[in-house]
């Protein structure tokens, strides 16, 4: 187990957690609108899966969570093109921030207005989601040690 704790490895499990708290960001409230001083909150269903919502926030939650698992199984997999795999995870870490940054524009073109902002869940989960794709992006050029 101590081959393991090495520093890309750090990297990664951090990747990872960052990457699953984004996809668990998935479940709050993603939209508000402001109407006569009263705030409205928009739950993730609505926000991403009714007629008006954004199926392409959902798929970039959903890419999140699946790169989290993708890097997790790479540390202990060993596979030929491991570098180019990790990054392109990290690119889909990175793709996926945008996709869920995108809702309330889509969701405003649905709905014909520009009411509709984001909360604080999925801004903070698209900046989770870009800082995974960069410690995953990042562990594949530090000089690799054993920490243990």
């Amino acid at each position: 187990m101590k081959n393991l704790l090495t520093l890309r490895n750090v990297l990664k499990c951090g990747a990872v957690v960052l990457g699953l708290v984004a996809f668990f960001f998935m479940f709050g409230d993603q939209l508000y609108v402001e109407a006569f001083g009263a705030r409205g909150y928009t739950a993730f269903d609505k926000a991403l899966f009714s007629e008006n919502g954004s199926v392409l926030s959902g798929i970039g939650y959903i890419l999140a969570g699946v790169s989290a698992l993708g890097t997790c199984a790479l540390i202990f997999v060993d596979v030929p093109q491991k570098k180019f795999i990790n990054l392109g995870l990290a690119l889909v870490f990175i793709v996926s921030a945008v996709f869920v940054f995108l809702c309330a524009s889509i969701v405003n073109g649905n709905v014909g207005g520009s009411a509709y902002h984001l909360t604080a869940f999925p801004i903070i989960s698209g900046i989770l989601s870009i800082l995974a794709g960069l410690l995953v992006c990042a562990s594949e050029f530090v000089k690799d040690k054993k920490l243990a």
